[in-house]
């Protein structure tokens, strides 16, 4: 069975996501949950869009699809960088205790 455009997408979102919130023991559940609930949207945008004959919903349907994809690109995008900071702020910190 051929993957589709649209589920091969869904499977990166969920891919990126199990990447990011996997490897955390400690996260902010509120992100995490409205991540989940996006990525769920987007696999039943997938679905829909795979299932769908009329032209007109289709088109909407893949407005939907790349307005929800875009979003959580850059929500992931955007902790992805906090971390970096994080990560930056903590190495200073530890290098100028060594250094202290």
């Amino acid at each position: 069975m051929a993957i589709d455009f649209f589920e091969k997408k869904f499977l990166k979102l969920t891919i990126r996501f199990n990447r990011f919130f996997g490897e955390r023991i400690v996260c902010d559940l509120k992100a995490r949950q409205l991540a989940i609930l996006a990525i769920i949207r987007v696999g039943m945008l997938a679905r829909s869009l795979r299932d769908q004959s009329d032209q007109r919903k289709t088109a909407d349907l893949t407005c939907e699809f790349f307005q929800v994809r875009r979003t959580m690109n850059r929500f992931f995008d955007f902790m992805e960088s906090q971390e970096r900071r994080s990560d930056e702020n903590t190495t200073d910190i530890r290098s100028a205790v060594a250094d202290g």
